[in-house]
C-alpha cells in the first residue's frame, strides 16, 4: 500500500486495487487473498484495540466536545468499526476513508482532508489535524492548508507541524484542558 499512497487518484475501488496487487506480488489468487486480508487485517484485531488506545483519548475528546468543536475522522482503511470498538465514535460528526466513494487516494494526498473539512463545513484555516506519522499526515495537512499536531514527537522550530508527546499534551497546548 505505501506505494500507493504517492498516486494522485485511482478510477476504481482502492480495496480492488490493493488486493490486486498483493495477488499479483504473492502469486495467490484474488480470493484468497481477500479472505485472508478479511481475516487477519479487518476482524483479527478488532478485540484488540481497546486496549491500544491512546493514553488521554477519551478525556480529550470529550472535552473538545463539551466545548463544541467538531471532530472528523480520516483514515486510509475504514475507520467506523474501529472508532466502535475504540468506545469513541460518538465524538465524530464525519468519519471517512481513503476508500470511499468521491475520495480514491490516500494521505498524504490533501483530497480526504479537504473532503472532511466540507463534511464539517470547516475551512482549513479553521482546523487542526492530530496524526500520528509526519511523512503522511503532516503531509496531508501541510498540502491541505491545515495546522497539524503529531502525537508522540516533538518537533523543532520551523517544522510545518508541531509534536505533543501524548493527547494530555496536546490538551494542554491548545488549550483544551
Amino acid at each position: 500500500m505505501e506505494h500507493m499512497r504517492h498516486t494522485d487518484y485511482f478510477e476504481e475501488p482502492l480495496d480492488e486495487v490493493q488486493l490486486r496487487y498483493a495477488s499479483e506480488m504473492s502469486g495467490i489468487d484474488i480470493e484468497s487473498v481477500r479472505c485472508y486480508v478479511k481475516e487477519w487485517f479487518v476482524q483479527a484485531p478488532l478485540p484488540l484495540l481497546l486496549g491500544c488506545r491512546y493514553p488521554g483519548l477519551v478525556p480529550f475528546l470529550a472535552q473538545a466536545h463539551s466545548k463544541g468543536i467538531t471532530l472528523g475522522v480520516l483514515s486510509d482503511y475504514p475507520a467506523e468499526e474501529k472508532l466502535n470498538r475504540l468506545e469513541v465514535r460518538k465524538y465524530f460528526q464525519a468519519v471517512t476513508a481513503a476508500g470511499d466513494a468521491g475520495i480514491g487516494c490516500y494521505k498524504p494526498h490533501p483530497k480526504g482532508l479537504l473532503a472532511v473539512l466540507e463534511m464539517l463545513a470547516v475551512r482549513p484555516e479553521q482546523a487542526l489535524y492530530i496524526g500520528d506519522r509526519v511523512e503522511v499526515d503532516a503531509e496531508a495537512a501541510r498540502r491541505a492548508g491545515v495546522r497539524c499536531f503529531i502525537i508522540g514527537r516533538s518537533s523543532s522550530p520551523g517544522m510545518h507541524w508541531m509534536g505533543a508527546k501524548d493527547y494530555f499534551e496536546l490538551g494542554r497546548l491548545i488549550g483544551l484542558g
